[in-house]
Parts: structure tokens; sequence; C-alpha cells
């Protein structure tokens, strides 16, 4: 092989490692989060039967809990997609609700998609207070006068 041949080949070699790494770069990433539901757990729930201790050894600690208008378990799963720089997509999602009655034994159970869920917008607010906040050093500063006075800097005290 002469020089230029090398050089053409290593060039190649490159160019084709570069090409790769930009189609790996671009291929998904898939994050699932949550209860893993298998259609045999349902099966297991017998309404009126099954008690909320029973329904926690089979199906484990519910992701979250209600006490609303009696007792109710929640489990949930998250099937997440990310592609490149874009921020993570909620690709499905499933919610086990299972709601007791007072004997603490299953009422009912239905499961939620993501269809069947709302997005609610949080509204972020603050209050602002009247007066000046003080800094560390203000503060430190302005109780130098008050240490051994015996006034704790309440009306009244030391009278």
């Amino acid at each position: 092989m002469t020089k230029p041949s090398r050089r053409k080949h290593y060039s190649n070699v490159l160019a084709t490692c570069v090409l790769a790494a930009g189609l790996v770069s671009c291929a998904p990433v898939i994050h699932n989060h949550g209860y893993v539901f298998d259609e045999i757990d349902l099966s297991v729930l017998k309404t009126g039967q099954t008690t909320a201790d029973a329904v926690k050894s089979m199906l484990g600690t519910p992701t979250t809990t209600s006490v609303i208008d009696g007792q109710a378990f929640f489990y949930i799963y998250s099937h997440y997609q990310t592609q490149s720089y874009k921020a993570p997509q909620e690709m499905d999602r499933i919610v086990l609700a299972i709601y007791f009655d007072e004997q603490n034994k299953v009422k009912s159970y239905k499961q939620y998609g993501l269809d069947d869920g709302k997005v609610v917008a949080f509204v972020d607010r603050t209050t602002e207070t009247t007066g000046k906040e003080l800094t560390v050093i203000e503060q430190l500063l302005g109780n130098l006068g008050r240490v051994g006075s015996g006034d704790s800097g309440t009306p009244g005290a030391g009278r």
C-alpha cells in the first residue's frame, strides 16, 4: 500500500465511525418507572374477599394510597422515551386503583391508562412581604448591641 491509499483508508474508517456514532445517538432511550404489571396479579383479587394486607403481600407496597371515602391503593407504571436532546415523553401509563370497603376488603378495582388522565398545570406563586430583607452580616451586626444587655428583643422583657 502506498501512503495516499492508506490515508484514504483511515479517512474512510473515520467517516464510518462518525456516521455510526451519529446514528446511534439518535436512538431513543427507554425508561420504565413504577410497578410492573402482570395479568396474573389481577386474577388473585377477589371482590369482597381479598383484604388490604393480602393485596400488599401479593402485589407489594402500593405506589400511593388514599383515605378519602374509604381506602384505596394505587399501583402506577409509566413508560418514558427520550430522544437525543429532547425532554422525556411519557408514552404509556397504567394506574391500577384498588378500592376497599369498611371491612378492609376489596370493594372494586379498575385500571386507568394515559388517555384517562388529565394534565394539571401547577402554578408556582410567591407572596411578597413588606419590609427589608437583611443580609447575614446585617443580622449579625444588628444583634451585637443586644448581647449581654438582658434585652431579649421582646417588649416588656427585662423590666
